[in-house]
């Protein structure tokens, strides 16, 4: 993930496994939830997928739409202030979401397996909640 200074989005953008994700501390992640090639010997970003990311993202939004407009000008202004990398568990099996006791009587709820993915199945954020419940009563 490319980390920007935010130059006004407002808008989350996103295709496949790319996203422009403003954040509320002034930032706009841009980047890609997954690589499917890469050193995985490491987490440290490489110039390499740098490179990919954001040519993978100019290609998204190069796309002749309207509304794609003003999101490029504000990206030509975004000032980079760093990226960061990481893996991220995936299960074969899908998601899981449960609930379970942790110290001091505190729930735990376990909601993983997104494979990267996590924001675009917020519904699981529910079910979650529904443990929450559960386990409360």
């Amino acid at each position: 993930m490319l980390f920007y200074k935010n130059p006004g989005i407002d808008t989350i953008v996103s295709a496949e496994d790319l996203i422009v994700l403003p954040r509320s501390d002034n930032l706009l992640v841009v980047g890609a939830l997954y690589l499917h090639e890469g050193d995985y010997s490491t987490d440290d970003p490489t110039i390499p997928e740098r490179q990919d990311i954001l040519k993978r993202i100019n290609h998204m939004i190069g796309i002749d739409l309207k509304e794609f407009d003003q999101l490029k000008e504000q990206l030509k202004k975004a000032e980079y202030m760093g990226e960061t990398s990481g893996f991220r568990p995936y299960r074969k099996a899908g998601t899981l979401v449960t609930a379970t006791s942790g110290p001091n009587d505190k729930i735990v709820v376990h909601n993983v397996g997104h494979g990267g993915m996590g924001w675009t199945l917020a519904g699981t954020g529910k079910a979650a909640l529904r443990e929450i419940n559960k386990a409360l009563k």
